[in-house]
């Protein structure tokens, strides 16, 4: 596209479509074609795109014929597109049907200096126009006056004072002194003017006296200082612009920031308007391969605002590597980096981070060292938990490759141990009941009686306090 722009660049000449759409309501183009002879039927191929200031093209009753009045010259254009041609002085249309054979033998024997190069117009949509459009700050006319009457009233303070400051008495014995005393401050008070700090001197006999009062205490600079905020917010919604974006901190209701909610809406209310109009209107007219240039797959589409800031980017990348959707290598060229291919590993998947697929070796039986007391090592169910042909629990690696078995090798010990202490304790429960080993009793020496009247001191085995029955303790 840039040998077809010799003046502005194709960005160039997009930005001014776009500027000036919204700041007059419509942008022009200016096509102009090789071979373009006037004979009917035939187009020409496309081989220069110009500018053209909007405001100096004007429409005619000929939808296909537009004007250009600019420093006293006339010059007519042709509608991008139309089947006809136009004389570019005089504006006379020769159509190109069948039936008008006059003007058909008049186009193609007209000299190509005087062919009418074509136009391309984009324009907002307004009801109030069939050729032109319509910006959006109309709406904002009286306050852009209001802010304008504003600025004018505070400039006039500066330029004439306009309010009395000070009130500065002469008193003397004689009207002519005082007035010397008079001069003597005019005369300072010129020549300090524009000087931010003065001292003023008089002099005078011992009948004289100066006194000064102050009058005012308004600020010059600061007439409707929150009028003009109120004013300007008004011309930013106009334009659908956010604060922000000139660097102006709003608030929410909560206190909190408001920033990305209304970018969001200023990238959907604001700028894609602007930039599907100009997508549209370049794809039915300037890559339309029928009138203008053939672009076989290639489909014009602009680039979109970018408001992700670098934080929330990072965040997305991190969350797309560690979830298993992106490789590390994928997730270096989206932070702007170049990819690592020197190392295999950067383009593999990772799942919280472990390679999606990886199955760790079956640890060994007994890992960690001999088997525990009482566990027979051919026993299929000595393995630890977990252990097997899959590796999983206790005997499984984690994404170091370290192996679990000291936790399974403890684990199994713990539990013999126990099953021991239980077995001991089950025996001597038996041994009570059957009353063969009695608990918690005295019993008399061999070959000795128990004194008579005294109390046996043999416990019987039964429930206890806070015992189930069976006398097995809680």
């Amino acid at each position: 596209m840039e040998d077809l722009t010799p003046e502005l660049s194709f960005t160039e000449l997009l930005t001014q479509a776009a500027w000036e759409m919204e700041a007059i309501g419509w942008g022009v183009w200016e096509v102009v074609r090789t071979d373009n002879d006037g004979a009917p039927g035939k187009h020409g191929k496309v081989a220069a795109i110009y500018p053209i200031p909007s405001h100096t093209i004007r429409a005619s009753l000929d939808p296909r014929k537009w004007v250009q009045i600019r420093a006293g010259r006339v010059r007519y254009f042709k509608k991008f597109g139309a089947e006809c041609t136009i004389n570019n002085e005089t504006g006379e249309v020769f159509e190109w049907t069948r039936g008008a054979s006059k003007d058909r033998k008049q186009a193609d024997g007209m000299d190509e200096a005087y062919v009418a190069s074509e136009l391309i117009i984009f324009k907002t949509y307004t009801p109030r126009s069939l050729w032109y459009g319509l910006p959006r700050w109309v709406s904002a006319i009286a306050t852009m006056a209001e802010l304008g009457a504003i600025r004018e009233f505070n400039v006039s303070w500066f330029a004439s004072g306009g309010q009395v400051d000070y009130h500065m008495h002469f008193k003397a014995a004689g009207v002519e002194m005082a007035k010397q005393m008079l001069e003597q401050v005019k005369q300072q008070v010129k020549e300090f003017a524009g000087r931010g700090h003065t001292n003023i001197l008089t002099a005078g006999d011992e009948s004289t006296e100066v006194t000064v009062q102050k009058l005012g205490e308004l600020l010059r600079e600061g007439h409707f200082r929150f009028r003009r905020g109120d004013l300007v917010k008004e011309i930013l919604i106009v334009h659908a612009v956010p604060p922000y974006r000139i660097g102006w901190a709003e608030t929410g209701s909560l206190g909190g920031n408001a920033a990305p909610e209304m970018l969001k809406a200023y990238k959907v209310g604001a700028v894609e308007p602007v930039q599907r109009v100009i997508e549209d209107r370049l794809r039915t007219t300037l890559f339309d391969p029928k009138i203008g240039i053939k672009t076989d797959e290639f489909r014009l589409k602009l680039a979109e605002l970018d408001i992700v800031s670098l934080q929330e980017e990072l965040s997305e990348t991190t969350a797309g590597v560690s979830g298993g959707w992106m490789t590390p290598n994928q997730g270096r060229e989206k932070m702007g980096m170049d990819p690592d291919d020197d190392k295999p590993a950067m383009n593999e998947y990772y799942f919280r981070g472990q390679k999606v697929g990886y199955k760790p070796p079956a640890p060994p039986a007994f890992p960690g060292g001999p088997p525990p007391p009482g566990a027979d090592p051919d026993d299929p169910e000595g393995q630890p938990p977990g252990g097997g042909a899959d590796g999983a629990g206790f005997g499984s690696q984690n994404a170091d490759g370290q192996s679990y078995g000291q936790f399974a090798s403890a684990a199994k010990t713990a539990r013999s141990v126990v099953i021991e202490m239980l077995r001991g304790y089950e025996a001597k429960v038996k041994a009570a009941l059957a009353d063969s080993d009695p608990i918690d009793s005295e019993q008399p020496p061999k070959g000795r009686r128990p004194r008579r009247g005294a109390p046996s001191t043999v416990t019987s085995v039964g429930p206890a306090r806070g015992d189930k029955p069976g006398g097995v303790p809680q």
